[in-house]
C-alpha cells in the first residue's frame, strides 16, 4: 500500500461511514464488543480529565500573572514560591504528567492490539484525532490513524467480497 498524504486520510476517515453504509455494514450488536472501542472511550474519558486539569492549570497560572504583576516578580520566581497559586499548579502539573504517562502507554498499547470490527478500527481513528487535535504531530496518532484506516479498508474489501460473491 502507497503512502497517505494527511488529506486523504482525513478524506478517508469522513468518508468512511458513507463507505460502510453503503457496503451494508451496520452497527452490530456482536461488534459492539470490540474491546478496542471500549479501550478508546476509557482513554478518550481519561484524556478529557487530563485536559480539565491542563485548564485547571492554565487558570491558576493567570490569576498567579495578576497576582506579581504589582509585586514586580517574574512568573518563574512566583511558579517556585510559596504562593497558594504556584504550590497548586505544581500539584496539577504533576497530575498532568502522571496523566500524560498513562495516556501515551494506553495510546501505545493500543497501536498494537488489533480491532475486531469496523467500529473499532473506526475508534482507532476517532481516538488518534483526538490526539492530533488541532495541528498536533504525535508519533501514537499518525499510527492510530494509519492502522485504523488500513484495518477498516481491511474489513470493507472482505465485506465487500462476501456480497459481490
Amino acid at each position: 500500500m502507497s503512502p497517505l498524504s494527511r488529506r486523504e486520510l482525513i478524506a478517508a476517515v469522513a468518508a468512511a461511514p458513507v463507505v460502510a453504509a453503503s457496503a451494508g455494514i451496520a452497527p452490530n450488536p456482536q461488534r459492539a464488543s470490540d474491546p478496542v472501542v471500549a479501550k478508546v472511550r476509557n482513554w478518550i474519558t481519561a484524556k478529557e480529565s487530563q485536559d480539565a486539569l491542563v485548564r485547571q492549570w492554565q487558570g491558576l497560572e493567570n490569576r498567579l500573572c495578576e497576582k506579581i504583576r504589582p509585586l514586580g516578580i517574574g512568573l518563574t520566581q512566583a511558579s517556585r514560591s510559596t504562593l497558594p497559586e504556584a504550590r497548586r499548579m505544581r500539584t496539577i502539573m504533576r497530575q498532568i504528567r502522571l496523566a500524560d504517562r498513562k495516556l501515551d502507554r494506553a495510546a501505545g498499547r493500543l497501536v498494537l492490539q488489533r480491532a475486531k470490527s469496523p467500529e473499532g478500527a473506526l475508534a482507532k481513528i476517532e481516538m488518534g484525532l483526538c490526539i492530533q487535535e488541532p495541528l498536533d504531530c504525535e508519533e501514537h496518532a499518525w499510527a492510530l490513524l494509519q492502522s485504523g484506516y488500513e484495518e477498516l479498508s481491511t474489513f470493507l474489501r472482505n465485506q465487500n467480497a462476501l456480497h459481490s460473491g
